[in-house]
């Protein structure tokens, strides 16, 4: 079953209060990019289900949803495809992407909603699963197209990413103009991220370097964080 480092999983998991708000129940939420941990990791009383996983990030946003219970599968390296979807246990964080480029010797694997391709490439040394569906709260599953199906589903993503990215810096153009917008102080510190929440509804999260992610199109339009009221341009 996966595992993650425990300073890992008690970095992730004091921000308990932060997650029950944006999900409504135990054990669930948004973590930093494209992770995942074993149930044991997230509650006293799982449903343990064979090589399963919670996952936790953004990265694979629209295909999976924070706190998604994964179903995996042992494959061999070989039978790997583009447009499977993995989650790779032996780098320094788990993480689950989706394999884009493959031959004989490494894998690469990307975030469907990530710019780049992942720095290091999937070895046939390296442990990970066949991701082959999703179970969402309250227990609905969800199968996982891979292949060629599966490159179909990344190639809207990433038109859908562009999308977005285009329609980010018109609006940074425009936000310092948005003066309805409410300052947000209440933040939540885990590992070198911080959380933003109003009342304890969770509005962003800014990572390590700076980059921050509202969750949700009308928080960002309803909520600003510290250090963005600055004059218009």
């Amino acid at each position: 079953m996966p595992t993650i480092d425990p300073e890992v999983a008690c970095s992730l998991l004091k921000s308990e209060k932060y997650l029950m708000r944006k999900n409504g129940h135990k054990g669930m939420g948004p973590f930093p990019a494209g992770r995942f941990m074993s149930p044991s990791a997230v509650s006293a009383t799982p449903v343990v289900v064979p090589h399963s996983a919670f996952y936790c990030g953004a990265s694979m946003s629209g295909v999976f949803r924070p706190g998604d219970s994964l179903r995996l599968e042992a494959v061999s390296f070989e039978s790997l495809r583009p447009g499977d979807i993995v989650a790779v246990e032996s780098a320094p964080v788990p993480y689950v992407h989706r394999v884009i480029r493959v031959n004989e010797t490494e894998a690469v694997t990307q975030g469907d909603n990530n710019a780049a391709p992942d720095a290091r490439p999937l070895t046939p040394g390296c442990r990970f699963f066949l991701v082959t569906g999703a179970v969402s709260f309250p227990g609905v599953f969800r199968p996982v197209a891979g292949g060629p199906q599966g490159m179909r589903r990344f190639r809207r993503n990433q038109w859908r990413r562009k999308l977005r990215a285009g329609a980010g810096r018109v609006w940074h153009r425009l936000e310092p103009r948005a003066f309805w917008r409410i300052p947000v102080r209440s933040r939540t510190v885990f590992r070198n991220e911080m959380v933003f929440d109003f009342h304890g509804i969770p509005v962003a999260r800014v990572s390590a370097n700076g980059s921050v992610h509202y969750f949700g199109s009308l928080k960002r339009l309803l909520f600003r964080l510290p250090g963005t009221d600055r004059p218009a341009p």
